[in-house]
């Protein structure tokens, strides 16, 4: 029975963070000209036109690629570690911008937009919890 749980569980967090990770991907890559401009008017990153050219590119490409490599449970520790990563680098951003940064710019794009910098901060730190429950639990189940 414990397994049972353990396993349904681990497939409603790799389903979540699936829809998560592609909406958000495919969201900033289907308006990849408004994404490029909340990059450049973000109070915390270098006006540099490559940089931010790489960024726009290679953050929806990053977060598709982790959602499509959770199709594959041989892959899921390392993907899991990935979420985790990802997640933490956008919550120190977010922490930044609500704590540090001199104003808040506009973070315009998809369904999520609608949330404010706070609660972009506490889905944030939702999903890491989920996700670092859900390595846990792999890692758990995968010992015995």
């Amino acid at each position: 029975m414990k397994l049972e749980f353990k396993s349904i569980y681990i497939l409603l967090c790799r389903s979540f963070f699936i829809v998560l990770l592609m909406y958000a991907g495919l969201s900033k890559l289907l308006e990849i000209d408004l994404f490029y401009d909340n990059l450049y008017n973000s109070p915390l990153l270098p006006k540099s036109e490559s940089l931010l050219f790489i960024l726009t590119w290679a953050i929806p490409l990053i977060e598709i690629m982790i959602a499509i490599a959770l199709c594959f449970q041989s892959l899921l520790k390392q993907v899991l570690i990935s979420i985790i990563s990802l997640l933490s680098v956008y919550s120190i951003y977010i922490a930044a911008i609500l704590w540090i940064a001199p104003y808040q710019p506009c973070s315009c794009g998809g369904v999520i937009s609608a949330l404010s910098w706070k609660g972009h901060f506490v889905l944030n730190i939702s999903s890491l919890v989920l996700a670092i429950s859900c390595l846990w639990l792999n890692i758990k189940t995968r010992n015995k």
